[in-house]
């Protein structure tokens, strides 16, 4: 929540993620978010949409992000935000195609709720590097099986994200921008994404992303003009 604003303009971003490709049910998510100042260069507000699919479960997540920026010094600022929003999640099993018909867990089990949620994140940056520190969903909501208190469907688990990264001159036409981003969940093994990425002339840039025991991957992207940036990963 911490970002909105630090670009110091009104910002779009618009994501879409396929895995699994082929396969019926396989994860999707979209995210869109927006972001501008609103007062002079010292606050901020925002707004996201996180939407992800995968099999018969739907998970939707609004939030409206406000962020108070402060100067350090002459290149460097220090922002403080605070998100809130509401988390949907629709559940269809009968989608399913069971092996018994009569799993009483299952039949006619379609439910949706919401709950509300919020975060917190800070966020330092300069024109050459940036670090950031946040947590965006602090409330873990468990959510049950249709007329049962005893079987979870699932439960949100606090996440906690740590990036840093930096832009770096080669020369006149290339520019580096590594980063990395740090994810711990309780519970679960510290998650670690590296990306790299060479820039050409502000114009086009291509790079390599690894994460921690898990993926490889690739991405490309090219600037159409001085506001609008297209990319793509596999």
């Amino acid at each position: 929540p911490a970002y909105a604003g630090s670009r110091g303009c009104m910002s779009f971003v618009g994501l879409h993620r396929s895995q699994w490709a082929g396969f019926d049910g396989a994860p999707v998510t979209q995210i869109i978010s927006m972001n501008s100042p609103v007062y002079k260069e010292n606050f901020a507000m925002g707004l996201s949409y996180n939407g992800d699919r995968i099999g018969p479960i739907k998970s939707n997540v609004f939030n409206l992000m406000g962020t108070y920026i402060m100067r350090l010094n002459e290149t460097t600022k220090l922002s403080f935000g605070l998100n809130g929003g509401f988390h949907s999640l629709i559940s269809s099993f009968d989608q399913l195609t069971l092996t018994s018909a009569t799993d009483a867990t299952f039949i006619n089990n379609n439910r949706s709720r919401l709950t509300p949620n919020f975060g917190f994140g800070t966020y330092c940056f300069s024109q050459k590097w940036y670090a950031g520190l946040s947590s965006p969903r602090l409330i873990e909501n468990t959510y049950y099986v249709k007329g049962s208190r005893d079987m979870k469907l699932m439960k949100n688990k606090r996440h906690y994200y740590m990036i840093v990264g930096g832009i770096f001159n080669v020369n006149n036409q290339i520019q580096l921008r590594p980063s990395a981003l740090v994810k711990s969940v309780p519970g679960a093994p510290i998650q670690l994404d590296v990306t790299l990425q060479a820039i050409y002339n502000d114009l086009f840039w291509v790079g390599l992303t690894s994460r921690s025991g898990d993926a490889f991957g690739t991405m490309m992207g090219f600037n159409i003009n001085s506001n609008l940036q297209l990319g793509y990963a596999y």
